[in-house]
């Protein structure tokens, strides 16, 4: 049995679940990865289907061939800057896991804060039984379908048109609205922009989007996590980031109802130009929410 801090990857005896986590976090803190414990756990269980517990309580347990062999392949992949979330399939959002491909964008705990923004607005309505039912969001670039989908898992009162325009991503986003019992209430569309909802007009309680907010120049400078393996079409924001939020802030109110809410996500140091897009004209009670870290992160808007 092999049971050393460093197996030989070339050795014909695999080594314990213990030795190779051992042996992972090593390779992984080379990288100057801080989470280099977790991720390595995270990676092992992959192969093994145990989770952090049954790999914590099997340490003496030796791994299969096969295993040791996927094992190295996940870590190489890893140790070559893939996502981990990629290499694992999934990724947790608003409480919930979400399948997650290289198609699509890996969602964000900051992103949470938009999701939560819709959520203040839908409490601040009223009670769910005063609240009507058929009330219509869009979010735009759904990309895995985080946003769509935690808000018709948490408001039974909505449904959401969700357009992106990579086929590859809607059906990771179909997939995720089938899983969370939401695919009755969310529709997807394929297209660029505004244009998909062109028949919605004046009939949206809520449009939504994470849009891409990184300017052009500042791609090459991204961890190479993000820069060299996610979509990059869901990164571009054109030359100062605000490409879609332009669209959104003119054609957007169109899509409205009167009353009804635009919420976007922006990028550290946008929020002010943001601000600036949506004065005057038809809107009002233009506002920013900040992250946790005290950014502010999502830009809150009332058609008027």
């Amino acid at each position: 049995m092999t049971d050393t801090a460093n197996p030989d990857p070339q050795s014909p005896v695999p080594p314990t679940i213990g030795a190779a986590l051992r042996h992972a976090s090593a390779r992984l803190r080379d990288l100057d990865l801080q989470s280099a414990d977790l991720e390595a756990g995270l990676l092992l269980g992959q192969v093994t289907g145990l989770d952090r517990l049954g790999l914590l309580t099997r340490t003496g347990t030796e791994l299969t061939g096969a295993q040791w062999e996927a094992f190295q392949d996940l870590l190489g992949r890893r140790a070559g800057r893939v996502p981990l979330q990629y290499l694992t399939g999934s990724q947790e959002f608003m409480s919930l896991p979400f399948a997650v491909s290289p198609a699509v964008l890996i969602p964000r705990p900051e992103t949470e804060h938009l999701v939560e923004a819709i959520l203040d607005l839908e409490e601040s309505a009223g009670a769910p039984d005063q609240i009507e039912m058929g009330r219509l969001a869009a979010d735009v670039g759904t990309g895995s379908g985080a946003i769509a989908v935690s808000l018709a898992s948490y408001v039974t009162t909505l449904r959401v048109v969700a357009t992106d325009i990579s086929a590859e991503a809607l059906a990771v986003a179909g997939e995720n609205a089938r899983r969370h019992d939401v695919a009755g209430r969310v529709e997807f569309r394929l297209g660029a922009g505004l244009a998909p909802l062109d028949d919605l007009a004046g009939r949206l309680d809520y449009l939504i989007s994470n849009p891409p907010y990184i300017p052009s120049g500042e791609i090459a400078s991204l961890d190479p996590e993000v820069r060299d393996f996610e979509p990059l079409a869901a990164l571009d924001g054109g030359p100062d980031g605000l490409t879609l939020v332009r669209e959104l802030a003119g054609k957007g109110a169109s899509l409205l109802k009167p009353g009804g809410h635009l919420a976007v996500e922006v990028m550290a140091g946008q929020a002010e130009a943001v601000q600036g897009l949506l004065a005057g004209g038809p809107w009002d009670d233009v506002r920013a929410v900040p992250d946790y870290g005290g950014h502010l992160r999502v830009v809150v808007a009332r058609r008027s």
